[in-house]
């Protein structure tokens, strides 16, 4: 296009150097362009475009002959044509044309796609998946069964993207006032409310048929709390009524353990339980390190988190006092005789890592440290599940007094 521009403007001078003689035709002007490249390209690109006049001028008389008679196609009218070198240079264009489109269509396609995936927060649901499976696999002693395993992470996937993709709707209008959200599928208006329902409805009716009919009604009946409890009663009501709402929501996010453990046994077991109380009590240090960074935002659309309603200050203490708790609360696998000493030993070594950011947090270095304390839980979560579940493969020591052997010395 910039060199069709250029060749227009070569013409045009060229054709006021003609003036007062005998005006020269647009491709003669071209011609005594001086940039030889230039004149070259756009001889070029004027050409094709007159083959493909040409070209469809000989699809117009083919069409016009085979009046009457069954019609062809363009294409088919085209190889009917006489001059062999409009018919391949024509086709050829046509089918760049074709192919352009279908690439285009296929771009379309796939940034739908992600913008549907965007709508499930892939990174946060990954880590809830995570610790379900994990919850499967400590379930038992041995592996759990395939269906379970299998059918019940996806279950459980599908209802927190469906969660997910309802928080979203309901968020739409705060969303698009915040920075760290206003990217979003929804508030850039790349899906609409409707679209984005129908996606959630889909998700959360799938998973409650997968659940329900092939892994075990309580589950289904668990998940299905679980999901009402974060995109409508926290997202809807809890979120914009409380400052302690993070703290009460949690109770949702917690889930994910149990449900996993329920989905292999299909009973709730006190271990299960245990589980569900070291997310709920991880979650508050958790989300107010990133309430503190994201301060900002959350007043701007009236939002009262706890760095809005009760100052920065406040906000650290709770940290702190929530994580003095989580490592008392993450000690209790061992002191219950879940775990052995592998476990306790990464329990500590992670515990005292985030006891160190939320100290540090009370006074910190930059703005920055309360996003370093946010990243750094997610990443303690990931790593205590695992230690959990690698502490449970191991082969166990045995603890308790030696039994005595008596021994003969002599006559």
């Amino acid at each position: 296009m910039r060199l069709a521009l250029e060749a227009l403007a070569a013409v045009s001078r060229d054709c006021r150097r003609t003036a007062g003689n005998r005006l020269r035709s647009p491709i003669a002007a071209l011609r005594g362009a001086r940039n030889a490249h230039l004149q070259t390209r756009t001889l070029r690109f004027l050409r094709s475009v007159r083959l493909a006049l040409e070209a469809l001028a000989a699809v117009s008389r083919d069409c016009r002959r085979t009046a009457g008679n069954r019609q062809r196609g363009p294409i088919a009218a085209l190889r009917g044509a006489r001059n062999a070198h409009v018919q391949t240079r024509a086709l050829r264009f046509l089918r760049s044309g074709r192919l352009a489109l279908e690439a285009l269509a296929m771009k379309a396609i796939i940034e739908t796609m992600s913008d549907f995936w965007a709508l499930t927060k892939p990174k946060v649901v990954a880590l809830i998946v995570f610790t379900a499976v994990i919850g499967m696999f400590l379930a038992t002693p041995g592996l759990p069964g395939w269906r379970a395993l299998i059918l019940g992470t996806l279950g459980i996937w599908l209802a927190a993207s469906a969660a997910a993709a309802i928080n979203q709707i309901l968020d739409a209008r705060i969303d698009a006032q915040m920075t760290r959200t206003m990217y979003r599928p929804l508030p850039r208006q790349r899906l609409t409310e409707k679209q984005a329902l129908a996606f959630a409805l889909i998700l959360a009716a799938l998973s409650m048929l997968i659940l329900a009919v092939w892994v075990n009604v309580l589950t289904a009946v668990l998940t299905f709390a679980s999901l009402i409890g974060y995109a409508v009663i926290y997202t809807l009501y809890l979120k914009r009524a409380t400052p302690q709402n993070i703290v009460i929501g949690g109770a949702a996010g917690a889930a994910p353990p149990v449900l996993g453990w329920t989905a292999v046994t299909g009973t709730l077991d006190p271990y299960a339980l245990l589980l569900f109380l070291i997310i709920f009590i991880w979650t508050p240090p958790h989300f107010w390190a990133l309430a503190i960074f994201r301060r900002a935002d959350y007043e701007k659309v009236a939002i009262p988190m706890l760095p809005i309603t009760h100052g920065v200050t406040v906000t650290r203490w709770h940290i702190l006092a929530y994580t003095v708790i989580l490592v008392i609360v993450t000690l209790l696998p061992y002191l219950t005789g879940m775990s052995s000493f592998f476990y306790l030993g990464g329990a500590l070594v992670l515990g005292a890592g985030f006891l160190y950011y939320a100290i540090r947090l009370m006074n910190p270095p930059d703005e920055l440290f309360a996003l370093k304390t946010f990243h750094y839980s997610i990443l303690y979560l990931a790593a205590l599940f695992s230690f959990l579940l690698i502490d449970h493969y191991l082969p166990q020591p045995r603890f308790g007094p030696v039994p005595m052997v008596l021994v003969p010395v002599g006559p």
